[in-house]
């Protein structure tokens, strides 16, 4: 069993299910672009792969971090009314790990998952260093797939 695997091989149906449950309503799946500079001062960019789940409840926040890994971060309340959020994030193969482990329980969100996981593979196939335009193209094209994908109703009135 592969070591990034490990995890997410020890929950049970019930946890995957929980989990596909808390995506669909209060996750993302999303790449981002991130720039950075060659030695030879050429900026290039490379795509991550993430997943995302926000909630007010710190012990979901912490319970999601013990079972899959991933990182928490804080949002302070922005209005008055509102409260602080939490979002645990997973990127890149360990990304990809969790939606497969998930999968059979996602509803909502499938599209976005099955896309996310091609893409994902494709990126180990092709390596992260030095990748042809063509295949940065490629990559764009995945992350404009997903964004779509995200859109809400409101959103598809302006297209």
């Amino acid at each position: 069993m592969e070591k990034s695997t490990y995890h997410f091989k020890l929950l049970s149906e019930t946890e995957k299910a929980y989990i596909a449950g808390l995506l669909d309503g209060e996750g993302s799946i999303f790449i981002s672009r991130n720039y950075y500079y060659t030695k030879k001062g050429r900026q290039r960019f490379s795509h991550l792969l993430k997943v995302s789940i926000a909630n007010t409840d710190y012990k979901i926040m912490l319970w999601l971090k013990s079972k899959c890994n991933g990182c928490i971060s804080i949002y302070p309340a922005k209005r008055q009314n509102t409260r602080e959020s939490w979002q645990w994030v997973i990127g890149s193969i360990q990304a990809r790990y969790f939606l497969e482990a998930i999968s059979p329980y996602v509803r909502i969100k499938i599209l976005q998952l099955q896309l996310a996981i091609k893409f994902q593979k494709r990126k180990e196939e092709n390596g992260s260093c030095s990748v042809s335009d063509s295949e940065i193209e490629n990559r764009e094209n995945y992350k404009f797939q997903i964004s779509k994908l995200c859109l809400r109703p409101k959103d598809l009135l302006k297209i």
